[in-house]
């Protein structure tokens, strides 16, 4: 009989109970995954339309790989990538307090934004909100203009472009040179450390008047965190009279003052405010400067400052209720303390005195002043001015005057003809 042919599979060898093999796996039979895929082949599949914008991010987060191989930013048109940035900043709730940087592609805190990148056209529902930086990036990156003022949080700052920073009006850099930052934790100028201590502070500001404060509180921002003018200058005719004198000039801003609608000065902060910051009854409190308590009047922010149930300021409602106005110089004045106004204006008070006297003299009662300008017209005034009747009948032939008996009156009326002078040097009518 014929033999079979020899298999050409081998066969299996024979295990040994108690023994182990070790078993090697043939290149070929490797299994695939995406990140060993040749870079031609990965681009392929990842690139625009196959892939969108978000599976592009959901990919690149799988792997360590993948994040290095996959790079979203560069694959995607900045089209794609707007309006999925946009839609997750407006319809996602975790994103309710924050906004888009389109340039660093990163949801910020809406504060980390310049107050006109926040808020209107750049806005979150605004036509140019993929137009928005943040701060960082805008100071940083040069996208502001060089050292003109952009606004923050209420304060001014002024990017410089050379040296990438941004300060206030007072670390502003110059146009050729940078001002050099602070050191940490040096506290400001030498000024700035002194006023922080508040005793010192509180002296140093007690000697300065009210104008000065105020320009000392626009210095820097520490100033306008320590420096409280209305509180801290004890020259109440210094604050009226800056107030008036503010308010006067204020009708470019404000409109015109003294009229109906016209803006009024506030006695509690001592600034000028316009007629929508004032209730009725405080505003109709006086329309002019001398009628009634015009110093009385108070805005709604100081209405609330000094009434408020749980929050009253009441040093600065005691201190407002001190405020008398002086009878004498018509100015301001704390009602246990002499009036400094009067000391400033000496000299106009005592102009004041001598036009009131001057008018006072002028004042002269004709009727009583009669019998002299009789005497130089008639010689028979003494008659006349005692009530008697004139010896002479024809005394209008003289030509200097007669009783004239009328049958309604029982008065007599003296009356001048020819020279027409009546009593006192008026003139009349001889009809």
């Amino acid at each position: 009989s014929a033999r079979p042919a020899p298999s050409t599979m081998a066969e299996p060898a024979a295990v040994t109970p108690g023994t182990t093999t070790t078993t090697f796996k043939s290149p070929t039979r490797t299994p695939t995954n995406l990140p060993t895929l040749p870079i031609d082949l990965l681009l392929l599949i990842i690139t625009p339309p196959n892939l969108d914008y978000p599976t592009l991010l959901a990919l690149s987060s799988t792997s360590r790989a993948l994040h290095l191989a996959i790079n979203p930013d560069t694959l995607t048109p900045r089209a794609e990538k707007v309006a999925f940035y946009q839609h997750a900043e407006r319809h996602f709730p975790q994103h309710a307090d924050r906004l888009v940087c389109f340039v660093c592609w990163r949801f910020v805190d809406s504060q980390s934004f310049g107050d006109s990148k926040r808020r209107g056209r750049f806005g979150r529902f605004g036509d140019k909100s993929s137009s928005r930086f943040c701060w960082e990036c805008g100071v940083k990156g040069g996208l502001y203009d060089h050292l003109r003022g952009v606004r923050k949080g209420g304060l001014v700052y002024y990017p410089c472009r050379r040296c990438g920073r941004a300060g206030v009006g007072s670390e502003r850099c110059l146009r050729e040179v940078c001002t050099p930052p602070l050191e940490e934790g040096g506290g400001g100028s030498p000024l700035e450390r002194l006023v922080a201590v508040g005793a010192v502070g509180g002296v140093l500001f007690g000697l300065l008047g009210y104008r000065e404060l105020v320009r000392l509180r626009m210095v820097s921002r520490t100033m306008r965190r320590v420096v409280y003018p209305v509180g801290q200058c004890r020259d109440v005719y210094g604050m009226w009279k800056f107030v008036m004198e503010r308010l006067k000039g204020s009708s470019r801003h404000l409109g015109r003052w003294g009229s109906r609608s016209g803006p009024r000065a506030c006695f509690g902060c001592f600034r000028p405010r316009t007629k929508a910051h004032f209730s009725p009854a405080q505003y109709q409190l006086s329309s002019g400067v001398g009628n009634g308590e015009y110093w009385r009047r108070r805005c709604w922010e100081c209405l609330r400052r000094f009434y408020h149930p749980r929050l009253a300021d009441t040093e600065a409602r005691a201190r407002f209720d001190r405020q008398v106005l002086c009878g004498v110089c018509r100015c301001l004045r704390y009602r246990d303390e002499d009036c400094h106004g009067c000391e400033v204006r000496q000299d106009e008070i005592a102009e004041w005195a001598r036009r009131r006297s001057e008018k006072q003299a002028a004042k002269h009662d004709y009727w009583e002043e009669s019998d002299p300008a009789l005497q130089l017209l008639d010689e028979d005034a003494p008659a006349a001015s005692t009530g008697e009747q004139p010896e002479s009948d024809d005394l209008w032939g003289e030509g200097t005057g007669s009783w004239l008996d009328s049958p309604t009156r029982d008065e007599a009326l003296f009356v001048t003809v020819e020279q027409g002078v009546g009593v006192g040097g008026v003139a009349v009518s001889a009809h």
